[in-house]
């Protein structure tokens, strides 16, 4: 593996570490309530597991906040002369596609794949790409 590429790995690795303990605050919408989770694989646990409910977590304002979404399976990112949109079917596939400002030119295919997050490190644009589904488990980092 690159040198690079370690560096990006342990900046990202870094980024979850610190955001993942910082949180002091908290916000737990009214309507939430505390509960013991449910055994595993039992009747309970598979209808939560299977729940149609999507939840998004934020750190926002110094609090942690939940809400109900819906499930986000596109990503974008802002670049000179149009923007890089990643998109995840799951098991029906993905891509990364570059789409022009100018609409007078075409849409460019740069990728397939299910992409997780687009991003900017030092001026290198970044992609990441994850499947999980069954048995399979993997990812790679462009």
């Amino acid at each position: 593996m690159k040198l690079k590429t370690k560096y990006v790995f342990f900046f990202i690795f870094l980024i979850h570490c610190f955001t993942g303990f910082c949180q002091k605050n908290k916000f737990i919408p009214k309507d939430f309530i505390e509960t013991i989770p449910p055994k595993f694989e039992s009747e309970e646990w598979y209808k939560l597991n299977n729940s149609h409910n999507e939840f998004g977590v934020k750190f926002r304002n110094g609090k942690l906040e939940i809400e109900k979404t819906k499930e986000k399976n596109k990503c974008s990112l802002k670049i000179k002369d149009g923007t890089l949109v990643g998109m995840d079917g799951g098991e029906f596939g993905g891509q990364l596609i570059f789409v022009p400002d100018d609409k007078t030119k075409n849409t460019i295919n740069i990728n397939k794949g299910n992409v997780k997050y687009i991003f900017n490190y030092k001026g290198r644009n970044y992609f990441i790409l994850g499947y999980a589904h069954m048995g399979t488990s993997e990812g790679a980092l462009y």
